[in-house]
């Protein structure tokens, strides 16, 4: 009896295993979005140059941004929801002030509302006027690129 007991446990354990591993690939891979950036845009401090790129939900509010075929990334954490605002597609939204553009907002889910990035120090620069590039044009422009899974 004990060692159909032990067999049953053993057997129950790796199944539990092979079905949290399981859940767990299958939410990563639901969770890869990919969009294209056919302009330079900054996040935070971080100047990306237009191309590809892949955004990783990690945790909720949290991503990881990186350009496709390049290693490294960055982690972006955002400082909260978007408000009363929700999502009919899945999208990204860069406010743009001239030729100067700054993701904001992740709308990972349609039907939810997004993550708000926050404003930098350099978003704010340039929408106060104070910022050193000339011709910066400080009337915001809200410009929203489709996310793909």
């Amino acid at each position: 009896m004990t060692k159909q007991s032990f067999k049953l446990f053993a057997t129950a354990i790796v199944l539990g295993t092979a079905v949290l591993f399981g859940s767990t690939v299958r939410t990563s891979a639901q969770s890869k979005m990919t969009f294209s950036a056919p302009f330079e845009f900054q996040v935070g401090g971080e100047t990306f140059s237009a191309g590809s790129y892949e955004l990783v939900a990690s945790a909720r509010g949290r991503f990881v941004l990186r350009a496709i075929g390049k290693s490294g990334g960055q982690i972006l954490v955002g400082i909260g929801q978007t408000g009363n605002t929700t999502a009919t597609v899945e999208k990204v939204v860069f406010n743009r002030y001239g030729n100067r553009y700054f993701l904001r907002e992740i709308f990972s889910a349609r039907g939810a509302s997004g993550v708000d990035l926050g404003e930098s120090s350099a978003e704010r620069e340039v929408r106060r006027g104070d910022d050193k590039y000339a011709g910066a044009d400080r009337k915001r422009e809200r410009i929203a690129v489709n996310l793909a899974r």
